[in-house]
């Protein structure tokens, strides 16, 4: 496996959606994210994250491990990841995935990590601007192809 790193110079928030579309498609099949949202906010955009996600919760998650230099963090929910709830978390993250919308009105979505039979194949560390993949030499070829990554 590679672990390739981009940031927002490297993708348009655009193809990042497509970068997650093409995960979903070659066997990416849970997530996590996480919903924060400052003391002085109200919980409005977490409300409505949890509302929209609940019927994609997966009740016994797969165990996540790490793979290569992508590890997860602390505990979180988890959720399916199928064309329904990638659709559903894109509402919450219009800009791409590796905007956090600081200053949005009741929280922001962050740190969104995808998995493939639990393990770690796309993960964002928000706070730094920074998408990681894990993807395999001949997938990194089909990548570039696609002009998703360099």
């Amino acid at each position: 496996m590679k672990s390739v790193r981009l940031g927002p110079e490297d993708i348009t928030p655009k193809d990042t959606w497509q970068l997650a579309r093409w995960c979903l498609g070659t066997g990416s099949d849970q997530f996590t994210c996480a919903c924060v949202s400052a003391r002085s906010q109200s919980r409005s955009l977490c409300d409505r994250a949890d509302r929209a996600l609940a019927p994609f919760v997966v009740v016994a998650p797969l165990a996540r491990r790490s793979s290569s230099s992508l590890s997860a963090t602390g505990p979180r929910r988890m959720w399916r990841l199928n064309d329904q709830s990638l659709a559903a978390l894109e509402t919450f993250l219009p800009d791409g995935i590796l905007t956090d919308r600081m200053g949005a009105d009741g929280g922001w979505i962050e740190d969104l990590t995808l998995f493939s039979s639990g393990v770690i194949r796309l993960r964002v560390i928000t706070h730094e601007h920074l998408l990681m993949l894990n993807v395999t030499e001949e997938e990194h070829g089909h990548l570039r192809g696609l002009k998703l990554i360099k």
